[in-house]
């Protein structure tokens, strides 16, 4: 039985928005493993920027920086 991984954005899983899940195949065996869930680039922003807000520039710096 083949599993589908899916992306993450702020601690839960989601499937994306592309609606393609190409075939991860087991070299040695020509088994279907998986199916992998793609991402658009609206998808990839949004991870981007719930990280960048999970992460603030402030989290970097030393407390004598601050």
């Amino acid at each position: 039985m083949a599993m589908t991984p899916h992306h993450w954005r702020n601690g839960k899983a989601f499937e994306g928005t592309a609606d393609r899940f190409p075939d991860v195949t087991n070299p040695a065996t020509g088994e279907v493993t998986a199916h992998l869930a793609l991402a658009t680039e609206d998808d990839v922003n949004a991870v981007v920027e719930a990280a960048a807000a999970a992460f603030p520039p402030t989290a970097v710096l030393w407390p004598a920086e601050l």
